[in-house]
């Protein structure tokens, strides 16, 4: 089903579509997909249309459909106080234009602001979106109304993107990537992009009040940054005539400072952690970790 210009969708691990008529507008279907069911005697209709979900998923799970409120929650959509008692379908429309930001937020987003947050203990069995276990996370930005070259920004985040940035890069333009993103290690490495990301993400998930948070706002106002920096490589790519060679710089740019950052902040969290490990003073809601740097690119280095 081919999604409307003016609707969004959450999509969880959940089969989402319900009534379905396959031979309508905008939609790709198996010629058996109703015909089959149909004739096996397991299909399931809505209003005299076949419910895909019905007829070959399974309900909504609880872990699904919070994701689902959540996500519509964070992205503009109109939901109610329970995410258990209410249905949604696939498409719904945000009351306001979808950012990238906005699918950031949501990707990393824990319910903080309402009674499941996944940061209250009574909570650990509620499945948030910005879960620990993200390896990493894709957002693709597509631009059709730009050339080929500038059409497609990835944004991409190694690890868990709560304590993590997003970083741009020109997907159909790039041919390349720095050595760190290219390094296999299932271990640790201090060397890798990925692990550097997931140490710091990991110390960070240990104490969200203490030094977490003030690293989430940190990456958080560095993305505005990136963001805001788009408009003047967007200028650069389409006035050159190398456009992979410059994409494959600007790509090296984003993540050497991203590395570096990431870097010096998990010795100051570290640091922070050491100087008061064991002491009265580390349970003193006051006592917060603050980094030394700034939040703008190519302010990290010492």
């Amino acid at each position: 089903l081919r999604l409307p210009e003016d609707q969004a969708a959450v999509i969880p691990n959940a089969y989402m579509l319900r009534a379905f008529d396959p031979a309508a507008e905008n939609v790709i279907a198996s010629k058996e997909l109703e015909s089959l069911p149909r004739k096996n005697r397991f299909i399931k209709t809505i209003n005299g249309k076949i419910d895909l979900r019905a007829t070959y998923s399974v309900e909504d799970k609880e872990s699904d459909q919070i994701r689902i409120w959540g996500g519509r929650k964070m992205l503009g959509g109109s939901v109610g106080s329970d995410p258990y008692k209410t249905e949604h379908g696939l498409l719904f429309k945000p009351n306001r234009k979808v950012s990238v930001k906005d699918v950031m937020n949501a990707s990393r987003y824990r319910y903080e602001d309402t009674k499941y947050s996944g940061d209250k203990p009574e909570n650990r069995a509620v499945r948030v979106i910005g879960t620990s276990r993200q390896e990493e996370c894709n957002i693709l930005q597509i631009r059709p109304d730009m050339d080929k070259e500038l059409s497609c920004i990835e944004w991409l985040c190694m690890g868990n993107c709560e304590f993590a940035p997003f970083v741009p890069y020109y997907a159909v333009a790039l041919t390349d990537t720095p050595p760190m993103c290219k390094l296999d290690a299932m271990d640790y490495n201090p060397y890798s992009f990925y692990w550097n990301s997931r140490a710091l993400s990991t110390v960070c998930a240990t104490n969200r009040d203490a030094y977490g948070n003030t690293v989430k706002a940190y990456f958080s106002e560095y993305e505005d940054a990136l963001i805001k920096e788009l408009e003047k490589t967007d200028k650069e790519m389409a006035a050159s005539k190398r456009r992979s060679e410059l994409a494959n710089r600007l790509c090296a740019e984003n993540v050497y400072d991203v590395f570096d950052k990431q870097r010096a902040m998990f010795g100051e969290v570290l640091t922070f952690m050491a100087t008061y490990e064991g002491e009265t003073e580390q349970e003193d809601k006051e006592l917060v970790f603050k980094t030394s740097m700034k939040p703008e690119k190519g302010s990290s280095e010492k």
